[in-house]
């Protein structure tokens, strides 16, 4: 639990359509690199989205997902979306003190 965890590339986010008109969007990211290697002390991640007309994240993350040393992607799915949202998403990696690394940022996505 020294420095802040690294936390490198954008989590990837895809609109799912689903029947009866819903979307849904799946968020995966891949783990830190302080996760199995360099300082082996991040706990868990957390995922974050605000409007694309926001200027800012909120506080608290819509959730949390514990880290658990795999080497494949994390992901969450959003189905609180609807036609016409634009959302952002992002994450970081939080270490045991808890510190947190710096957001990574998905592209603004558009719902039809």
């Amino acid at each position: 639990c020294g420095e802040r965890p690294l936390f490198t590339g954008a989590p990837q986010a895809v609109v799912n359509a689903l029947p009866g008109g819903a979307y849904s969007v799946t968020i995966s990211w891949q783990p830190s690199i302080d996760e199995n290697s360099g300082e082996k002390d991040v706990e868990r991640y957390a995922l974050y989205r605000k409007r694309a007309a926001d200027p800012v994240f909120d506080d608290e993350p819509i959730v949390i997902i514990p880290a658990d040393g795999r080497t494949g992607p994390y992901g969450f799915t959003d189905t609180d979306v609807a036609s016409g949202d634009q959302w952002q998403y992002a994450t970081d990696a939080q270490d045991c003190s808890p510190q947190s690394s710096d957001l990574a940022k998905s592209p603004v996505l558009t719902f039809p």
